[in-house]
């Protein structure tokens, strides 16, 4: 399942590149964390798809959940580009970055600890959940985020037709 999840994160940001340049970031991170979130959710609360004799569904909604969850984090590396002055922007990424990381170490312990709590997998994908909440109330408090590619090259065209015509 773990490979499937990576494969839908590839997928994921595919899609996510496609659809921010179209929509803009903050209605496509949002409807990929909401997704994402109920996807977790699921993961949680089904026991039936952990039957080993139909593995289909289980692949299917780990998949999704890669596609969305993965997504999401590699949609928000292009929201930090955008968010900082372009004087700060290696600084601020950076620090972005790094954050991530220590982030990603903690959830290892994170997971493990959850995992430990009750019997299943139910508590492990609930936390997941929990995380992809807080995610979504982040990026819709969050206020720089990338308009879509058309108004960004209509705006541009509008502000500078003088510059063309010399």
């Amino acid at each position: 399942s773990a490979l499937v999840f990576n494969l839908g994160g590839v997928l994921g940001a595919l899609i996510m590149a496609t659809a921010m340049n179209r929509f803009g970031s903050r209605k496509v991170l949002l409807t990929f964390s909401v997704i994402a979130a109920a996807l977790a959710l699921t993961l949680a609360g089904l026991d039936s798809l952990y039957d080993a004799n139909r593995l289909a569904p289980l692949l299917v909604i780990m998949t999704a959940a890669g596609a969305t969850i993965l997504g999401v984090q590699v949609g928000l590396y292009s929201v930090s580009a955008y968010a900082y002055p372009t004087a700060a922007r290696a600084s601020g990424v950076g620090a972005a970055l790094g954050i991530g990381r220590v982030g990603g170490i903690i959830s290892a312990f994170a997971g493990g600890i959850v995992s430990s709590i009750g019997e299943g997998i139910a508590p492990f994908f609930g936390g997941i959940a929990l995380v992809v909440l807080l995610m979504t109330i982040a990026i819709a408090a969050f206020r720089r985020h990338m308009p879509p590619v058309a108004a960004t090259t209509h705006a541009h065209e509008r502000v500078s037709p003088a510059a063309s015509a010399s």
